[in-house]
């Protein structure tokens, strides 16, 4: 993983505590992504991860856009309390990310006055609050950064949906910070969900 930014949840911590595929895999959760994406998504994987205080702007604490597929939702839920200096993930909304990445020249990644130029910091939406606040997220189509955890450290569990096919998912080099969810998940924690199996590749 990245110094700011790495997930600490491993596969025994899903048995150990299956509410975590039982809140990824919850009818109303999923039913949110479908009706976003508009057809069945997978549940690729899950994270729960820890931003510790940090003064570094490097990597995925810049502004960009996931490269991992035209779109996808990624499911943010912080952990502990998220406040100014918290490192909160920042977005701005997909309908002013398109002009932004054109001033910017669309570039992976953009610094901070080529966003502001097109939208100022105070029109950008911060994932402060407290410990179940947070949102879904197109990352692929909303220009974000995250971690930029300054005064306090940052825990915040995140899931990722995917489209299919998601041909476009970056083949990793078993460096991944996240927990991909197979059906031997499934398999081993039984959730509420009657559907679940439809969103597990």
């Amino acid at each position: 993983g990245k110094p700011f930014f790495h997930s600490i949840l491993k596969s025994e911590d899903l048995r150990s505590h299956p509410i975590f595929l039982e809140l990824a895999l919850s009818a109303v959760v999923t039913e949110a992504v479908t009706g976003y994406l508009g057809h069945l998504p997978r549940l690729n994987a899950i994270g729960l991860f820890h931003s510790p205080v940090n003064n570094s702007i490097d990597g995925s604490q810049k502004y960009h856009v996931d490269g991992d597929g035209l779109s996808q939702i990624k499911m943010f839920i912080n952990i502990w309390p998220v406040g100014p200096g918290g490192g909160g993930f920042t977005l701005i909304p997909k309908s002013q990310t398109l002009p932004a990445l054109r001033l910017g020249g669309l570039n992976k990644q953009l610094s901070d006055d080529d966003v502001f130029q097109s939208t100022p910091e105070a029109e950008q939406i911060v994932l402060e609050g407290p410990p179940g606040s947070g949102a879904f997220v197109d990352t692929c189509r909303c220009l974000h950064q995250g971690s930029r955890a300054r005064l306090t450290p940052r825990y915040v569990l995140l899931f990722q949906y995917t489209p299919r096919p998601d041909t476009l998912l970056p083949v990793r080099d078993g460096h991944d910070p996240y927990l991909k969810i197979t059906s031997q998940h499934l398999n081993e924690i039984q959730v509420s969900n009657p559907n679940a199996a439809l969103f597990i590749q």
